[in-house]
């Protein structure tokens, strides 16, 4: 059993116990995570910490409770390290590379004598960005199903307030947070019981300044951005396939996620079912396409690898695209980087909307803002003065804009592992006839995105858009 008083209303969970910690924006759950996993070292066991968003030095610098030894750091942010508690990863859509470096974590646990293992993802929000529902159930699928057979605690945030779908059958407890009249509450429904909502204080987690380590790029223009993430394109070439067509299509979106172009070709005296990847005419890696289609879509042998394929290591720029985004994407992109600064508490949040009144026609958009704000952010939203934003201490709204602020939808966050992204509408007539279809109510509406972490143009763009500030 798992001691869980004092975090959750509920005194213990048992072992292999899977729990989904669910909630709006900004009620707790992070916090709720460290706090189970904190508990856990505090009482002698081992932790491991899958983070998507906020690299492993951030974190120990963030939580103290958890720069000690019995903690690993699997460490989704690509930052380099050489802590011997952090398994670096490239990106947070390497789902193949997350789960091996799981499964050595848990490994090395287990050899070492710990027979309990409390195991956080944080956050599967962040995830769900940068990768389709079918790979993200099998990954999830791996994982809970390891930490049931090792008998871990496995505990995940979500900002899902509904649970269901395919995903939450993998986990057997969920847990509910909401912000109450007096701050935030958790409950807990395992065993087909529910508790009674009760208040929960926040863990303690310390904010960490953001300090600049590269020299950020001089930024001419939004489209000097693209040329820039776009400059070192890469293609990869499938050549002479004998895999499976549904492979093949794994392959081809997994990497076009990645603004990686995609080939098959027919090569006479080639090896059959080769992956070549390339950038101009300089020949980068090679690879089984077997191997490929393996980890882009995460079947069983995952967790018994020990590398991830060569042209996926290769692929990874902390540059993500797509040609016609929809709406529905980019506010995924765009909420995960405007968390991220809530979480901390600290830095400075830049939001292109265009048009002023699409601050408010989501009402939960303009009170994140207001939250991000009170929470010590700095906010600067730019959009067409179609309406009257009130008035709140903290956020600063832009209306003499140039053309180019006026017609992108963008995000710029700073701050540890900041992140940016840009977009612009597709005009009807260029989306392809088997382009896109959907059912969401902004139908037809699609935009060409792209959406980095790389710190250097991060901090060019902060820099940019204070520039273009009266």
């Amino acid at each position: 059993m798992y001691t869980t008083a004092g975090s959750l209303p509920v005194e213990s969970l048992a072992a292999g116990s899977r729990l989904r910690c669910l909630g709006p924006p900004m009620a707790g759950k992070r916090s709720l995570l460290i706090e189970l996993l904190a508990a856990g070292v505090d009482a002698g066991e081992a932790a491991i910490v899958i983070t998507t968003d906020m690299d492993a030095k951030t974190l120990f610098a963030a939580v103290p409770a958890l720069d000690v030894e019995g903690v690993a750091v699997v460490d989704a942010t690509g930052t380099a390290t050489t802590d011997d508690r952090v398994h670096v990863v490239n990106s947070p859509s390497d789902l193949t590379g997350i789960a091996i470096a799981t499964t050595e974590a848990v490994t090395a646990f287990t050899e070492a004598g710990y027979d309990r293992i409390r195991v956080g993802v944080d956050s599967l929000s962040t995830l769900r960005v940068y990768s389709d529902g079918k790979r993200l159930f099998r990954f999830f699928h791996l994982l809970t199903g390891r930490a049931r057979d090792e008998g871990a605690l496995f505990v995940c945030t979500d900002h899902d307030t509904d649970g269901g779908g395919a995903l939450g059958s993998l986990f057997d407890v969920r847990v509910e947070l909401r912000e109450g009249e007096t701050g935030s509450e958790r409950r807990v429904t395992v065993d087909g019981e529910t508790t009674e909502w009760e208040p929960a204080a926040p863990y303690d987690v310390q904010r960490v300044e953001h300090e600049r380590t590269v020299h950020a790029i001089s930024v001419r223009s939004f489209q000097h951005v693209r040329d820039v993430l776009t400059g070192d394109d890469l293609t990869l070439v499938a050549c002479n396939p004998t895999v499976g067509d549904s492979d093949l299509e794994a392959i081809r979106a997994f990497f076009e996620g990645l603004a990686v172009t995609v080939e098959t070709r027919q090569v006479e005296g080639f090896p059959n079912s080769v992956a070549l990847l390339h950038r101009g005419g300089e020949f980068l890696a090679a690879d089984q396409l077997v191997t490929v289609a393996a980890a882009v879509t995460i079947d069983d042998s995952v967790l018994r690898r020990e590398t991830v394929p060569d042209v996926i290591q290769q692929a990874y720029r902390s540059v993500h695209g797509d040609h016609y985004a929809d709406p529905q994407t980019l506010v995924r992109v765009s909420r995960q980087f405007e968390l991220e600064a809530g979480r901390g508490g600290v830095g400075t949040v830049h939001a292109g909307f265009r048009r002023l009144s699409r601050v408010t026609a989501d009402a939960e958009t303009w009170d994140l803002y207001r939250r991000l704000a009170a929470a010590g952010v700095e906010i600067h939203i730019y959009g067409e003065p179609d309406i009257d934003l009130p008035d709140h201490e903290g956020i600063t709204v832009h209306t003499d804009l140039t053309d180019e602020l006026r017609e992108t939808w963008f995000v710029v966050r700073d701050g540890p592992t900041g992140g940016a992204l840009l977009a612009e509408e597709v005009e009807p007539e260029t989306v392809p006839e088997d382009g896109p279809v959907d059912d969401h109510p902004h139908r037809g509406r699609y935009y060409d995105a792209i959406w980095t972490r790389r710190a250097d143009v991060v901090d060019g763009l902060v820099d940019y858009l204070g520039k273009q500030q009266p």
